[in-house]
């Protein structure tokens, strides 16, 4: 049954050359957890914005090479501050 419910997409984008396949991986891994971490956030998003969102993610300036191993506590914060500025500015429409 399809539904008009709004939908929310994302991906986690990370090139070969920010760090190996298991450094990637985890990347991809600790903001997909951040993510339904926010589940709740995401769900004001799509009520308050009446659209779908479709969001990728990047690492930007994290790398193997100046962060050898990432934690949840080095992703998390950046996901959470992304997701208040999308609501931030969905609100704002």
């Amino acid at each position: 049954a399809h539904t008009n419910q709004p939908i929310v997409s994302y991906a986690v984008a990370v090139s070969s050359k920010n760090g190996n396949s298991v450094w990637r991986n985890r990347f991809k891994r600790l903001v997909r957890e951040s993510i339904k971490a926010e589940n709740f956030r995401l769900s004001e998003i799509i009520l308050i914005g009446d659209s779908n969102l479709s969001v990728i993610f990047s690492p930007g300036s994290i790398s193997q090479s100046k962060c050898k191993k990432i934690f949840l506590k080095d992703i998390k914060p950046s996901v959470l501050d992304l997701l208040i500025k999308i609501k931030t500015r969905a609100a704002r429409k």
